[in-house]
């Protein structure tokens, strides 16, 4: 794997069911991104990006290929260490938010960091809450929130661990148009700021024209790879 390489997937393939009830929503794609890259995964609803999404996350395991994050294949580890690795390099940031609801917005921003007893780097910390606009939020309850807020508390959790890669799964796709722009940008500042590698699976094109590169997909195959001139 390339310096800049930060991600390769390798001929992954995700298949369920057998006989007549067989189902390949996954068939044998293989592509990498490269560190500071802002991919967006398109396509209709069913033709396997979530489940890609998912099996780069190492939240669902591929039936054959492999997800290499850095060096590491995260399709060979056990799960516990895959959930592991995922805490410390992964962030991934989903469409129903995924916020503990008994929790702060403080404290579900530091979760990860608490699982592997982590110190906080208060610093990044502020910086990060700043930029998303959260300083006024920290001791608020979800509840409390509007469903742009929870996003962005979402979105903070993701990044709190410092991941080598955020995956953004549908994060706009409860939210009304307004509230998808906000979050698409501050998904797009972090990029083009701070570098953070993106791959985010959406089915808008209107949001996949935000990214730097365009993954677009069919019935579990990739059909389009375009790099795009910002």
């Amino acid at each position: 794997m390339s310096v800049a390489q930060i991600l390769k997937i390798d001929q992954i393939a995700k298949v369920y069911g057998d006989g007549e009830s067989r189902v390949v929503a996954v068939n044998q794609v293989s592509f990498s991104v490269n560190k500071g890259e802002f991919v967006v995964i398109i396509g209709p609803s069913g033709c396997g990006k979530s489940t890609l999404l998912h099996m780069i996350g190492g939240v669902e395991r591929p039936t054959s290929g492999n997800t290499f994050v850095g060096n590491v294949n995260i399709s060979r580890l056990s799960i516990d260490r895959c959930a592991a690795f995922r805490r410390k390099n992964i962030g991934i940031v989903y469409q129903s938010y995924n916020l503990i609801p008994v929790l702060t917005v403080k404290e579900n921003i530091l979760l990860p960091l608490q699982l592997d007893r982590k110190k906080v780097d208060t610093a990044y910390f502020n910086a990060l809450i700043h930029r998303l606009g959260l300083e006024n939020k920290l001791e608020s309850l979800p509840r409390q929130l509007s469903g742009g807020q929870q996003q962005r508390v979402a979105i903070a959790r993701a990044l709190i661990s410092k991941p080598a890669i955020l995956l953004a799964d549908e994060p706009t796709g409860n939210l009304d148009t307004a509230r998808s722009k906000e979050i698409i940008s501050y998904i797009k500042k972090m990029n083009a700021e701070e570098g953070q590698t993106v791959v985010l699976v959406t089915h808008d094109p209107r949001i996949a024209a935000q990214g730097s590169r365009i993954i677009q997909m069919q019935d579990g195959s990739i059909i389009r790879d375009e790099v795009r001139t910002q």
